[in-house]
């Protein structure tokens, strides 16, 4: 049965670690007027609880890291000539 998207969703998150060894969830939320996705990052709120009212968790726009270059379009390789029966050894 192939995946049929429910309405109700309006994004997904994965669990991460970062460098510092602090647990956090990337991921995206979707506009569900638009359709717009906005990649999001959640952490901990710091610090930690201190009443009813403070949040468990804040949730921020994810920005591209510096240090991370930028992602490049693949490239596929060009492509050999087509091998026949009588070129494949087995």
């Amino acid at each position: 049965m192939a995946y049929e998207k429910n309405p109700d969703d309006l994004g997904a998150f994965w669990n991460k670690l970062s460098a510092a060894g602090k647990a956090f969830m990337s991921g995206k939320v979707i506009c569900a007027k638009c359709a717009h996705e906005q990649p999001v990052v959640v952490f901990a709120a710091i610090p930690p609880k201190t009443n009813a009212n403070s949040p468990d968790w804040r949730v921020k726009k994810s920005n591209p890291r510096e240090d991370m270059p930028a992602p490049q379009p693949r490239v596929l390789p060009a492509q050999t000539a087509m091998l026949d029966d009588d070129s494949i050894p087995f």
